[in-house]
């Protein structure tokens, strides 16, 4: 998630990412299609990296990896999306905030 935080300092590739990722929700499939599949790619690799965790028994066994790099992709993707509509949005609270709910969520008990 800290990888993250690095795009907020150039807005203007990440307003033009959103843009184009809105747009791909309309009627352009070449635009839906390439998203999908970035989307895809990232779950795939996070998907990878919480697999792992269990295996060495860091993360919960109980957890499903899919949903999980799921949620924490939109979490992210909306963290961005705001701060893009309101620059005065302290973003420090919140990475900090979904970084605990992370841990501690997916933490062997």
């Amino acid at each position: 998630m800290r990888a993250v935080e690095g795009y907020h300092h150039d807005t203007s590739r990440l307003r033009l990412f959103y843009v184009l990722m809105f747009d791909a929700i309309g009627p352009r499939e070449d635009l839906r299609t390439r998203f999908a599949q970035l989307h895809t790619h990232l779950r795939d690799l996070c998907e990878h990296w919480i697999g792992a965790g269990q295996q060495d028994g860091e993360i919960r066994a109980d957890v499903a990896p899919r949903a999980i790099v799921t949620i924490l992709i939109a979490a992210l993707g909306g963290i961005a999306y705001q701060a893009l509509i309101d620059p005065d949005l302290d973003l420090d609270p919140l990475y900090r905030d979904l970084d605990a709910l992370a841990i501690d969520g997916l933490r062997m008990r």
